[in-house]
């Protein structure tokens, strides 16, 4: 097999149609024998032990065998250096092939090695996706990751004014408007394993176009983009992630399982800590078809100890009504009969117990919860409470202290005791449901019908912030959305006295008149004395993306090629296009030269590299200098 292997390389890269940037292409030799192209035919039956392997002979002829020559080029010993892995199948898979007796099984798709820029816009749909370890070579990919430059810098919310200095020394928010690939690789320099708290709510993968989408995307994301378009930002997103950060996905049924194979591949099995199953209405909806969906999933993933209980509620405290001499220490206790007969049996447990008047509850009898010795322990510390009902009997029970867990004391991080809290529940009922985001909005717009579809409620946003155990954690959420986050955020430190901190990254245009326009809004309308830094990845060639999206006739479009022309980055796959006949792009539809243009840009030129800020090209000014330095330090070349 490896001279097998050697030979057909060799010949394979004697075919410059099949040689991308001096690599052999896996993808456009697969294309090429799903195909059956003749040039790679005629390449294969020129060698007679390649021939032999891959083709039949039947009556004179020969039958090429394009399956088992797909599965051998797909095989990931075969050109393990190339850049690009093209994945052809959605399924189960080692190291080697799909799906095999082996306990190392991840996820595979079309393109899983490719890094997918990922146009978020509904209007993205109209163009198609790069996929760009398709056609880059390393050091493209690197420049196109590098931090980009911020720029449109203003410090927003309470007591804030033009003339506040924005200083980077103090704790601030973040609100940041780019594409979040590239925004979480900008942040990364700054908040690389520091971030506590990840809360997404991603757009899914869908069919076919659904009104139900939760997000104003594009929602015509095909499975294979999708899963490529979660692993690059997922990726990204756990190196953020602190020693006991936290990371919460919100999804549906179309997506849970595929991503959650992902998140094993990730973050690993071991940082997998449950699904929760959010219970978002109270009927079964008139949206579901057969069966009522009335729930969604939140995966959960990171390390288990950054989480702690929750606190008790009104009706919890209740139980703990009675007070003795350790009160102080230990606050009100609650009782607990002694005796439980649904325990497994023991010997040690059915021992004799004294009463106060002299008589004697027989071990026989009983089952009690702890052993003799343990008994006379807690009896000693007075634990122990002998009561008796109205026939005489008597009951033991024994106490429950507020502050104590297991029977010992429990202590805040800055010494402080505080009482219990309960485990959280996978099954999120009577949370929050879908309607509570809708009035969520609609209390901080009222002049607005229709805010945002389907946003998540603040409640919802805070009850998994509750049980994250860091008040002074940094909240990261890259597909920000309504803003839900952010006001979930200033709300839970208003309550509990945290200090939290919120990142936002939105690329959609509405991040202005929604997403920090709501935390405006919330900042004042709740008396949140809260600030936040407003920042945008500054634009290059995003500029023309936006143009040719607003322009819907063929003159607008020809001038803004015209404009591409002389200022933008073209992608050196369309370098020819510059001396093309503009009658040629006069006859095309407007959808074609919409699609066209797009993707002529250079999509790794779509915002100015941090690197570049101080080219007098660029036009940045010193203040945006300025805080670009402490944003990212002197060096900006991270």
């Amino acid at each position: 097999m490896p001279n097998l292997m050697n030979d057909l390389i060799t010949l394979l890269a004697g075919e410059p149609s099949f040689v991308i940037n001096g690599k052999i292409s896996k993808d456009v030799v697969v294309e090429s024998a799903l195909a059956l192209d003749k040039t790679l035919l005629d390449l294969l039956t020129s060698d007679k032990e390649i021939s032999k392997h891959f083709f039949k002979k039947s009556n004179n002829y020969l039958i090429f065998d394009k399956i088992k020559f797909q599965k051998f080029v797909l095989n990931k010993d075969f050109l393990p250096d190339n850049y690009t892995q093209f994945q052809i199948n959605i399924g189960l898979a080692t190291d080697d092939y799909y799906i095999k007796d082996d306990d190392r099984v991840v996820l595979n798709w079309p393109y899983k090695d490719c890094l997918l820029e990922g146009g978020q816009d509904s209007e993205d749909s109209k163009r198609s996706e790069v996929f760009w370890n398709e056609i880059l070579a390393p050091n493209e990919i690197t420049r196109l990751l590098k931090p980009k430059a911020l720029t449109k810098i203003e410090k927003l919310g309470h007591e804030v004014d033009k003339a506040t200095k924005i200083d980077l020394a103090d704790n601030n928010n973040l609100i940041i408007k780019g594409n979040n690939l590239l925004a979480l690789h900008t942040l990364k320099s700054r908040y690389g394993a520091k971030v506590d708290v990840i809360y997404i709510d991603p757009p899914y993968y869908f069919d076919e176009t659904k009104g139900s989408d939760t997000f104003s995307y594009n929602s015509n994301f095909k499975l294979s983009t999708w899963l490529t378009f979660m692993k690059n930002r997922l990726e990204i997103a756990r190196k953020l992630l602190s020693k006991k950060g936290v990371l919460f996905i919100s999804t549906n049924d179309e997506g849970v399982y595929h991503l959650k194979l992902i998140c094993d591949e990730i973050f690993g099995t071991d940082k997998y800590i449950t699904n929760f199953i959010w219970k978002k209405r109270a009927g079964g909806g008139n949206d579901s078809e057969g069966v009522a969906m009335d729930h969604e999933y939140i995966l959960c993933y990171g390390n288990i100890e950054g989480l702690k209980k929750l606190e008790f509620n009104e009706e919890q405290l209740k139980k703990y009504k009675y007070q003795d001499s350790k009160f102080a220490t230990h606050g009100p206790y609650s009782l607990k009969n002694l005796h439980d007969s649904s325990l497994q049996d023991s010997k040690g447990l059915h021992h004799d117990i004294e009463c106060p008047d002299g008589s004697i509850l027989l071990g026989k009898d009983y089952q009690w919860k702890c052993n003799k010795e343990t008994f006379e322990e807690r009896k000693a510390d007075d634990r122990i409470v002998f009561t008796q009902d109205k026939n005489g009997k008597w009951r033991v029970e024994y106490k429950i202290y507020l502050y104590e867990n297991k029977g010992q004391l429990i202590y805040d991080e800055n010494g402080k005791i505080i009482h219990k809290g309960i485990i959280p529940n996978a099954l999120l009922e009577n949370v929050a449901s879908n309607s509570d985001g809708t009035k969520d909005l609609k209390i901080l717009f009222p002049e607005t019908k229709k805010v945002f579809s389907y946003p998540k409620p603040v409640k919802l946003i805070k009850h998994l912030l509750k049980i994250v155990d860091n008040k002074n954690a940094i909240v990261l959420d890259f597909f920000a959305g309504s803003g839900t986050t952010a006001h979930a955020t200033l709300e839970l430190n208003k309550d509990d006295g945290g200090r939290r901190l919120f990142v936002l990254v939105e690329q959609l245009d509405y991040v202005t008149t929604l997403t920090a326009e709501r935390v405006k809004r919330a900042i004042k309308h709740y008396n949140f004395e809260n600030c936040f830094i407003y920042a945008e990845l500054a634009e290059l060639n995003e500029v023309f993306v936006k143009k040719i999206k607003q322009s819907s006739t063929k003159p607008q479009l020809l001038a803004v090629w015209n404009s591409m022309l002389e200022k933008s980055f073209i992608s050196y796959r369309f370098v020819g296009l510059k001396t093309i006949n503009e009658s040629y792009l006069e006859n095309l539809e407007i959808s074609d030269l919409k699609k066209l243009l797009l993707e002529v840009l250079d999509m790794n030129m779509l915002y100015v590299p941090l690197s570049e800020i101080e080219d007098a090209d660029f036009k940045f000014d010193k203040k945006e200098i300025e805080f670009n330095k402490q944003f990212f330090g002197e060096d900006l070349n991270v």
